[in-house]
């Protein structure tokens, strides 16, 4: 069972994960903002540790991949380094993963990662989806309304936010937004904007 699980992650792990290949002992790097890399883009992962060294986050990494979770990375922190699994868009193959390591002497948790901020561009959000699937036919439908050049976002716990973009301001994000409620769509300007 758990080749499968581990399998099913694997495509998408192999596009994602970085394992951290520097030298250093020290977990910030030059130039690093607190609180993720901003290479890794929004999503949920299964973290089985957060070591103080690099080596201690590569003993960990080795004893991870032995008990068959090959597709693990070190994440590089300010104060510490993670050994996790990411690279899959579902919550639910998060606690998946979670609940096959913890029959072994792991503990890990699952945490929703957000990518750093997006330099403040404005987005009006049409809805949300679970997967993959069923986040493309959202922005079908959002295409067949009228509304051209939707596109998808991870959520930082797993599946697909259906975003606009290019506002000029905040009153034509919030017009738009109001025209798109009016067929239907829970749309609403992103407060992060």
């Amino acid at each position: 069972m758990r080749a499968v699980r581990i399998v099913a992650v694997a495509v998408g792990a192999a596009a994602l994960v970085v394992c951290s290949g520097t030298s250093s002992a020290s977990p910030k790097r030059a130039g690093q903002t607190c609180g993720g890399l901003p290479a890794y883009i929004t999503g949920p992962e299964v973290v089985f540790g957060r070591p103080t060294t690099l080596a201690a986050a590569q003993k960990l990494q080795a004893q991870v991949m032995a008990q068959g979770f090959t597709f693990t990375a070190i994440e590089v922190g300010c104060n510490e380094f993670r050994v996790v699994i990411r690279g899959y868009d579902t919550f639910a193959t998060a606690v998946a993963i979670q609940d096959e390591a913890r029959r072994s002497t792991f503990r890990p948790t699952v945490e929703c990662y957000h990518a750093p901020d997006k330099n403040g561009e404005l987005e009006v959000a049409m809805g949300h989806a679970p997967d993959l699937d069923s986040a493309k036919a959202l922005v079908a439908l959002v295409a067949s309304r009228g509304f051209v050049g939707a596109q998808l976002e991870a959520d930082p716990c797993g599946g697909y936010e259906v975003m606009m973009k290019g506002f000029v301001d905040e009153a034509q994000a919030n017009a738009f937004a109001a025209e798109a409620y009016g067929v239907g769509f829970n749309a609403h300007l992103e407060p992060e904007s």
